[in-house]
């Protein structure tokens, strides 16, 4: 049985700093979709696509280093759906005081289950 048979499907994205995703660490992410947005003021967003619509999942990121090395940084990341574009997972980076104006900008692993 693989993934998209499953009743509940989950998927995952090793995400680097610049926006990729580590493709073996990473099951059902679209590529195509994925990329990192660099804010006005020193912010990012990260979108990380998937190949199913993934907006009535669950959600959860957590820093850590990738296959490729990545960047450990002291955050707090808040995923959430993008309502434009069903397929894909916003993930918004703040420091550890909250601020989303900051410039760190980690390797993180997001797990989504549907």
């Amino acid at each position: 049985m693989t993934n998209r048979e499953l009743s509940n499907p989950i998927f995952t994205a090793a995400v680097e700093s610049d926006g990729t995703v580590s493709s073996a660490q990473s099951v059902g992410v679209d590529q195509s979709r994925t990329r990192r947005i660099d804010q006005v003021g020193g912010g990012v967003v990260y979108d990380v696509g998937f190949q199913q619509d993934v907006s009535q999942c669950v959600y959860s990121a957590t820093p850590g280093r990738t296959r490729n090395g990545g960047t450990l940084a002291p955050v707090i990341l808040n995923p959430q759906s993008r309502a434009s574009d069903r397929n894909v997972v916003m993930v918004f980076v703040r420091d550890l005081e909250g601020s989303f104006f900051q410039p760190l900008k980690p390797s993180f692993h997001l797990i989504v289950v549907c």
